[in-house]
Formats: structure tokens, sequence, C-alpha cells
């Protein structure tokens, strides 16, 4: 057994490029077929991946940077001067999962100037570079940086350990280029590259090493700064409100956090950056804190995160920001496998034994930490995914394919390959992003609604504090934006240019007045009031809603629960919407009536009798972000309020 072992070890590494290529490339497709996946279901949902697919799409029709989610060229947001290089790619197929399958390769091919990186550090003789190329494969920050939307900087992560390779070389051209491709990516990767200078200065390397990374990372992020403060409408660098608390200027936010290091301290001691900190190190076990020098990489970026007002967290490992972190993580981790030896002595464990440990570790993070076995689950086991997908599809197809579009969150991406796409988020709030202006909404032919953003709305906004005090006109706004509805389905509801309002009412609803007798009564209790007027279809469940609010705080907004029961009491459908929900709510003066058409689809349903009931509830949720949706509502507290049965239908 033990000789069988031993020819199986050997056979390992005398085909260590064969496994490696093959990991590569096993790992890119896992996962493209992901991010394919979750495309498919509709569960992008954080506009990144819409918002880059419309400036690459642009990009090909000559329009180079454009988009229209944010009112700038892309470039008033991040230096962001790669995307030339990959429009090739972009153009075999104009589409947002190309972007997605780019960036998943993009991901896995680091692996390969990392196992170089490991081999030169350690040695050609060394069996340890496979296995750290292995564990980069199968890190869950790496599957989180892929299946959280779509961003520019992961395709700086193989150039950066390319990079360093050339460092340790000696290699000055080869680290220029390298360096520069890096930095095309955004402009804080040059802070990376500024911090292999400091490494130099650790590790007494010539004046070359010692001078040039930080003065080049320098003068190009100063560059970028310009170019980014030339195209931004605020002329200058937005992303500095996050560190308003320390001043409105880099200058400032420098002096101030060196004369007040009590309040800086203060500011990064909290155990979100702690669980970060830990969570950095935990898919390797620790390994990268052995010898930690090589984390001096990371000094610029973990700054950029602890004093920024949000902080570190759970947030950070499962996006795009840990990808400035995974060349210090992975360069450290090298140096601790050369750490080994002594601790198998102290231990007294042998060296395989804890190699067994590490690649096990590694293992185990990969399936506890990553989000790829909670998207295998969903992919077998799809339920409602199919229902909302078929719905979506079936909206989208309404729209024509050159209309101006305001969409919501999960709809932007499919919509994005056009030169009009509006986020309806922003017309909710009417200011732009961070607040910097009022949102002009334009004058769009097609709102593509999706009813579930109305949830995340009320969680989101009122829960970020430059949101927080335009939320609560939202439902007039969007009210006001509505036009005429040519489709609705499940969720979603298409709409045509705006029409005129019927009197004593804003928008739609109208159809709520015209049936001859409500069906539900009076119910939950001396604040609310409920009456329902049914219409069963023969594919479709329409439940029009009117209800009468008395005394309720202006603070609290109640969350609804429909559920369809069979005969048997059985819940077979549920739903859950905001009270102001849609396809839209009208909010009349501030104790009139509140309409609510809500569309239910039945199609699916096996003959028999149901009816349908409602319940409002009082909800405490947060927003978080996941490997299959890339922003999720989760429920913490649940008040019910009661609730009534509002039709009754046989299918």
């Amino acid at each position: 057994m033990r000789l069988s072992l031993h020819k199986a070890v050997k056979w390992i590494y005398s085909h260590e490029i064969h496994i490696l290529s093959t990991g590569i490339s096993l790992t890119a497709l896992t996962l493209s077929v992901a991010c394919l996946w979750k495309y498919g279901i509709f569960a992008y949902n954080g506009l990144d991946l819409a918002y880059f697919n419309q400036v690459f799409w642009n990009s090909l029709e000559g329009r180079f940077f454009t988009q229209s989610i944010h009112p700038h060229l892309s470039l008033g947001d991040h230096a962001e001067l790669l995307i030339p290089f990959l429009l090739p790619f972009y153009g075999l197929f104009q589409d947002p999962r190309t972007l997605l399958v780019l960036q998943a390769a993009a991901l896995s091919i680091a692996a390969a100037p990392l196992y170089l990186l490991t081999k030169h550090r350690l040695g050609d003789r060394s069996k340890v570079p496979l296995l750290v190329a292995l564990a980069y494969l199968a890190s869950p920050l790496v599957h989180n940086i892929a299946l959280f939307e779509f961003h520019i900087l992961p395709f700086a992560i193989p150039f950066l350990f390319a990079a360093l390779l050339a460092y340790d070389r000696g290699r000055k051209g080869e680290f220029m280029v390298w360096a520069t491709l890096a930095m095309l990516a955004r402009e804080d990767v040059t802070m990376v590259v500024a911090a292999i200078g400091l490494l130099a200065w650790i590790e007494r390397r010539s004046r070359f090493w010692r001078f040039v990374p930080i003065v080049f990372g320098a003068a190009w992020f100063l560059a970028a700064m310009r170019l980014i403060g030339h195209f931004a409408p605020e002329g200058g660098y937005k992303f500095l409100v996050y560190y308003s608390w320390l001043g409105g200027s880099f200058g400032e936010i420098l002096l101030n956090a060196i004369k007040h290091p009590i309040k800086v301290f203060v500011h990064i001691d909290t155990l979100p950056n702690l669980e970060m900190i830990l969570g950095f190190g935990m898919p390797l076990l620790f390994l990268p804190y052995f010898r930690p020098r090589r984390l001096l990489l990371a000094i610029g970026p973990l700054a950029q995160i602890l004093l920024g007002a949000p902080g570190g967290g759970s947030l950070i490992l499962e996006t795009h920001y840990a990808s400035l972190f995974l060349p210090a993580i992975f360069a450290a981790a090298i140096d601790g496998v050369a750490a080994l030896p002594g601790v198998a002595k102290r231990t007294r464990l042998d060296k395989k034994v804890l190699t067994a440990i590490f690649a096990v570790g590694a293992a185990y993070g990969a399936i506890a930490l990553g989000p790829l076995p909670s998207v295998a689950v969903r992919m077998f086991a799809p339920g409602a995914d199919i229902v909302r997908a078929n719905a979506a599809r079936e909206a989208l197809g309404k729209i024509p394919a050159s209309a101006s579009v305001i969409a919501g969150y999960s709809l932007l991406p499919n919509l994005s390959s056009r030169e009009r796409l509006h986020s309806l988020h922003y017309a909710f709030l009417g200011v732009t992003q961070y607040g910097g202006s009022s949102y002009k909404t334009p004058d769009s032919r097609v709102v593509a609604f999706d009813s579930e953003d109305l949830l995340t709305y009320r969680t989101q906004f009122l829960n970020t504090g430059w949101t927080r005090p335009y939320y609560g006109g939202g439902y007039d706004r969007l009210a006001s934006r509505l036009g005429a509805p040519m489709f609705s389905r499940d969720a979603f509801t298409i709409y045509d240019s705006p029409v005129p309002s019927v009197p004593g009412t804003k928008g739609t609803g109208e159809r709520a007045q015209t049936s001859p007798a409500p069906a539900g009564g009076r119910f939950l209790n001396d604040r609310i009031t409920l009456e329902s007027w049914p219409e069963v279809g023969r594919d479709t469940l329409l439940l029009n809603l009117r209800w009468k609010l008395y005394g309720l705080p202006p603070d609290v907004e109640p969350a609804m629960r429909l559920t369809v029961k069979n005969g048997k009491n059985k819940a077979v459908l549920t739903r859950d919407y905001g009270f102001a929900n849609a396809p839209v709510s009208i909010k009349k003066a501030a104790d009139g009536p509140i309409l609510s058409r809500l569309e239910v689809p039945i199609a699916d349903l096996p003959a028999g009798r149901y009816w349908a009931e409602i319940e409002l509830a009082r909800e405490d949720a947060f927003v978080t972000v996941s490997g299959i949706r890339s922003v999720e509502r989760v429920v913490t507290g649940r008040e019910s309020w009661g609730g009534a049965r509002v039709a009754e239908f046989v299918r």
C-alpha cells in the first residue's frame, strides 16, 4: 500500500504541468458554468455586469467607455484602461456572458505564474508549487470573485503574480511590462506595485527595485486621478466619500490619519475587520501568517478597506474587493511553506503530514466557504428559479431591441447591449450615486419592473446613510414614471410610455375600481383594512387590492406575503412583496387608499381548488452579498400582523 502511494505521488509530480493545465481548464470551465447558470436565473442584480457590458458593447460601436447607467463615461469612475485590450475577445460574441467567461479564465490562468513563482522561490526540486497552484484554484476567494458580478480588477491578478516573479528573478524589463498591464486594470492596482518597492527595501534589493516600483506606481496613480477627475461630473474621485470622516481630499485624509491615531484605531478596531483578516488566512489554514513579510504587498488595499466608512468584513471576502489581496496572501503562503520544517520539528509532525493537512484545509475552504456548493444545490433543485426565469424571459421578449429602457436590478444585464439603458433604483431615489446631484429621469419608452426590487430598496436604502433621506418619496417618483402595463407575469411587469393618470389617482390602479364587488373584507387590526377584487385567468391570478391605513407610523412599511394553498391546506406557492408593491401601489393622500395589483402565475398548478391568502408583517432585514445573488435580502425578524383570504379559484 505504501509503495503504491509512493508511486502515485511520484507520478503526480512527474506530470505537474499536465495536472496544472487540467486544473486551470477545469476551474475555468466550472466557474464559467456556474456564472452562466446564475445569469440564466437572472441572479445578477448588482449593476456591475450590466454596467460593464454596456461599456464593452458601446466601445465596439465606436463609443469608447460610454455607458448610461451613470451619467458620465466609465472613466469618470475608474481608470480601467485594460478594456480596449479585451474588446477583441468580447467582439467574438457580444454578450454579458462573454465577460463572465473571460473573468473566469483570467482568474484561473493566474495559477500558472503563481506556480512558476512558487517553483522559483522554493527550488526546482520542491514538490510544493503544484499544491500552492491547486490551492489557489480551490480558493473560495477566487470563486467568490468569479461568481460576484463582473469587474476589470480581477484581470490584474495574473499580471501581478507575473510581476512578482520578474521581481524575484531580477528581470527589470519583464517587471515593467507586467506591472504596466496590471495597472491598466484599475488605478488602485498601483498600491500593490508600489508596495513591491517597499518590499525591496526590506529585502535589500538594488536601487532600481527600491525606487522604480514606488515612483512608477505613484506617477501612474496621480495620472489616473487626473484622468478620472477630467471625466467625473464632480471633477474629482467620487469614492473619496468613503473617507469623508477623515477629510475631503487625499492630503487631508493622510494628514488627519497621522494627526489622530486614536480616532483611526477606534475606527479600525472592529470585529468585522478581524473577521476579514482571519477570513483571508483561513482557506490556507493561516499559512500566510507564518512568515508574513510579503503581506506587506497588501498594505495599500488593507488601508483602503479599513479606513473606508463601511470598514471590512465578510463583504470583502465575497466580492471582487479581495482581488488585490490575493498576490500578498499567496506570496506569503509560499514563504510560509518554508517555515513548515520548523513547525514540523516543534510539533513532531512529519512534513508530509503537514502538507496533507494544508491540502485538506484548502479543499475544505473551497467547500465550506465558497459559493459553489450552494450553486450546485440550486442547480439540481431549481424550484422557483425556473418559474422566475421563464417569467423574466417572457417579459424581456416584449421589449423592442432598440428601445430606451429603465429597468430593475435583475433585468439590467440582459438589456445592457443597447445604447440607452438606465437603472430604476436611481429613478426611485431621485439622485445620482452618493447623492451627488439630482437624477434627471430619462425619457425612456419602456420601464422593465421587478417587484422584488421594492423589498431590496426598503432594506438597502433605509440602512445606507446617503440613500436614507431619499427613500420617503421613492414610491411617488416611481409611480409618476410608470406608464400603461403591456405585460405582467410573476414579479415582472413591462410598462409602455407614460399615460395620463385616472382622476384621483396616480398612474395605474384603475382596474381595482372597475371590478364589481370586493371578495375580501376588513381585516388585520384597527390600523389596516383591505378589500380585494380577484380575477382568475387561464395562467394568471390577478389580485386587485385596496388598502387603507389608520395612524400607522410613517417609518413603518409592512411586508406582504402571498400564499396559495390547495384543498389539503398545503402551501403550493409563496411570494413576498413590498407593501407598496406593484406592478405599482399608488399612494394618494396621507390617509387615502393604496391600490396594489399582483400578478400571480398559476399555470403550473395541477387541477383542483385553491385559495390565496395575504399576510402582513413588520420585518427586520438587511442586504448581504452571496455567491448566487449579488444582492440578497436576509430577514432577521418578523412580527406578523395577521392575514386574510383574498381569493378562491378552481384550476
